[in-house]
Protein backbone atom coordinates (compact mmCIF):
# COMPACT_ATOMS: atom_id res chain seq x y z
CA UNK A 1 0.00 0.00 0.00
CA UNK A 2 1.48 3.36 -0.96
CA UNK A 3 0.39 6.87 -0.15
CA UNK A 4 -2.16 8.04 2.36
CA UNK A 5 -5.58 6.45 2.34
CA UNK A 6 -8.47 8.75 1.59
CA UNK A 7 -11.04 9.27 4.36
CA UNK A 8 -13.95 6.83 4.29
CA UNK A 9 -17.40 8.30 3.78
CA UNK A 10 -19.92 7.11 6.33
CA UNK A 11 -22.84 7.67 3.97
CA UNK A 12 -24.73 4.46 3.25
CA UNK A 13 -25.48 3.36 -0.28
CA UNK A 14 -29.10 3.63 -1.51
CA UNK A 15 -29.62 0.01 -0.42
CA UNK A 16 -28.59 0.96 3.12
CA UNK A 17 -25.37 -1.05 3.02
CA UNK A 18 -22.03 0.48 4.02
CA UNK A 19 -19.90 -2.15 2.27
CA UNK A 20 -20.07 -0.83 -1.33
CA UNK A 21 -19.21 2.70 -0.21
CA UNK A 22 -16.31 1.53 1.93
CA UNK A 23 -14.93 -0.73 -0.79
CA UNK A 24 -15.04 2.06 -3.37
CA UNK A 25 -13.31 4.49 -1.02
CA UNK A 26 -10.65 1.97 0.04
CA UNK A 27 -9.58 1.49 -3.57
CA UNK A 28 -6.49 -0.41 -4.62
CA UNK A 29 -6.29 -3.86 -6.15
CA UNK A 30 -7.62 -5.47 -2.96
CA UNK A 31 -9.98 -3.08 -1.12
CA UNK A 32 -10.67 -5.50 1.71
CA UNK A 33 -6.97 -5.88 2.46
CA UNK A 34 -6.58 -2.10 2.29
CA UNK A 35 -9.32 -1.69 4.92
CA UNK A 36 -7.83 -4.45 7.10
CA UNK A 37 -4.36 -2.90 7.05
CA UNK A 38 -5.77 0.53 7.81
CA UNK A 39 -7.84 -0.78 10.72
CA UNK A 40 -4.86 -2.65 12.17
CA UNK A 41 -2.66 0.46 11.89
CA UNK A 42 -5.32 2.56 13.64
CA UNK A 43 -5.69 -0.06 16.40
CA UNK A 44 -1.90 -0.24 16.87
CA UNK A 45 -1.79 3.55 17.17
CA UNK A 46 -4.51 3.44 19.83
CA UNK A 47 -7.03 5.37 17.73
CA UNK A 48 -9.34 2.41 17.19
CA UNK A 49 -10.58 0.31 20.06
CA UNK A 50 -12.86 -2.69 19.74
CA UNK A 51 -16.34 -2.60 21.23
CA UNK A 52 -16.47 -5.21 23.98
CA UNK A 53 -19.41 -5.88 26.25
CA UNK A 54 -18.48 -7.94 29.33
CA UNK A 55 -20.75 -10.15 31.41
CA UNK A 56 -19.85 -12.15 34.53
CA UNK A 57 -20.00 -15.88 33.93
CA UNK A 58 -22.90 -16.08 36.37
CA UNK A 59 -24.88 -13.87 33.96
CA UNK A 60 -24.30 -16.11 30.94
CA UNK A 61 -28.05 -16.47 30.38
CA UNK A 62 -28.44 -12.67 30.29
CA UNK A 63 -25.53 -12.42 27.85
CA UNK A 64 -27.17 -15.01 25.61
CA UNK A 65 -30.49 -13.16 25.71
CA UNK A 66 -28.71 -9.92 24.82
CA UNK A 67 -27.14 -11.65 21.81
CA UNK A 68 -30.44 -13.19 20.73
CA UNK A 69 -32.27 -9.86 20.90
CA UNK A 70 -29.41 -7.99 19.22
CA UNK A 71 -28.93 -5.94 22.35
CA UNK A 72 -25.15 -5.96 22.07
CA UNK A 73 -22.56 -4.11 20.06
CA UNK A 74 -19.19 -5.62 19.20
CA UNK A 75 -17.87 -8.67 21.00
CA UNK A 76 -19.44 -10.29 24.03
CA UNK A 77 -17.07 -11.68 26.64
CA UNK A 78 -17.98 -13.88 29.59
CA UNK A 79 -15.61 -13.31 32.51
CA UNK A 80 -15.04 -15.79 35.33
Amino acid sequence: MSGAASPISWTASPSGSWAPVMMRKAGGPNPLQTLELRALAEAAAGRLTPAVQRFPLAAAAAAHRALETRGTTGKVVLEP
